[in-house]
């Protein structure tokens, strides 16, 4: 089974993503709003007992913090993906390195990790440099406190759920 590990933004930065995914994301039934902080794999029984350790231990060094939504960015031309980008991703890009060690090391990333939460993906170059253009002259502040980190697994369906959720701090 695939697993993967993200933080959920509060119910107003979902409404607010969900809003433009709807039209833009073609997984917007398969997976809530999110900003992954490991990436999924495929893991097996003995492996997720290994990733639940990690992530009990690595949670634990972590205390809550927050997080401001504020601007828009854009993963173009490597794909053609919108996303809400947190103004200081400082603390996510370091829970995600802390997360990414032993048995949930990343050997070979396929990107540089950039903390996001995704609103639009897999359009035409038009569609996304116009929707971009639009998005990039709103104003908005979201602002969420992130408390805790979630195991996420894919169901057969396609579709992802909690599996088990860590507080951080301990």
């Amino acid at each position: 089974m695939q697993y993967g590990i993200a933080i959920l933004p509060t119910r107003e930065i979902q409404e607010f993503a969900d809003s433009w995914r709807r039209r833009y994301d073609p997984y917007y039934d398969k997976i809530v709003p999110h900003l992954t902080v490991r990436e999924r794999e495929e893991m097996d029984e003995s492996r997720l007992a290994e990733a639940v350790h990690q992530l009990e231990r690595t949670v634990a060094r972590f205390a809550p913090f927050s997080l401001l939504f504020n601007r828009v960015s854009t993963f173009y031309p490597v794909t053609n993906t919108l996303y809400l980008a947190p103004e200081r991703p400082e603390t996510v890009i370091e829970l995600h390195h802390a997360v990414c060690q032993g048995p949930l090391s990343l050997e070979s990333p396929k990107y540089v990790y950039t903390p996001h939460i995704t609103i639009a993906q897999e359009m035409s170059p038009d569609e996304l440099h116009d929707l971009y253009g639009r998005l990039r002259m709103m104003r908005f502040d979201l602002k969420m406190d992130v408390n805790e980190i979630h195991l996420f697994e894919r169901a057969e369906d396609g579709r992802w759920s909690i599996r088990q959720s860590f507080a951080l701090g301990g």
